[in-house]
């Protein structure tokens, strides 16, 4: 049996619990993609007053020069949209992923409002693993 793998997004300083602070941008730590097929994200925001954040998914060939930070090598591929343009509930999502065949991929997450201070957003990546012979 070839189970999902389910990984946990991290911020660059390990933790579980991504803060995005009001009108604040964070990015999460990169996660290598060799050797994963199928992909599906699984999201929730907690946080006093209605929240509002923006998730996109952010791919490159090359690691991040600094984890957790802006990076030019980082982009939204072309073909691809937001994860989420505006998430304004406290619920689970999951969606289905379609990466394009890079070896890297982050999230950009960026709070709209500019005025909800204390969102926390907890992420997991599931991904099926390759079949090994």
């Amino acid at each position: 049996m070839n189970a999902p793998t389910i990984i946990s997004v991290l911020t660059a300083a390990e933790s579980a619990s991504i803060a995005v602070g009001a009108g604040l941008t964070v990015y999460t730590k990169a996660i290598d993609l060799s050797n994963v097929d199928q992909f599906a994200l699984s999201y929730k925001v907690a946080c006093t007053g209605v929240p509002n954040i923006k998730i996109e998914m952010e791919q490159s060939v090359v690691k991040p020069t600094t984890e957790g930070a802006a990076d030019a090598n980082f982009v939204v591929p072309e073909t691809i949209a937001d994860v989420d343009a505006s998430l304004t509930d406290e619920d689970v999502h999951i969606k289905a992923l379609s990466p394009v065949c890079v070896q890297f991929i982050r999230f950009k997450i960026t709070e709209v409002t500019g005025v909800v201070a204390d969102s926390v957003l907890t992420m997991n990546l599931s991904v099926q693993n390759r079949f090994r012979q």
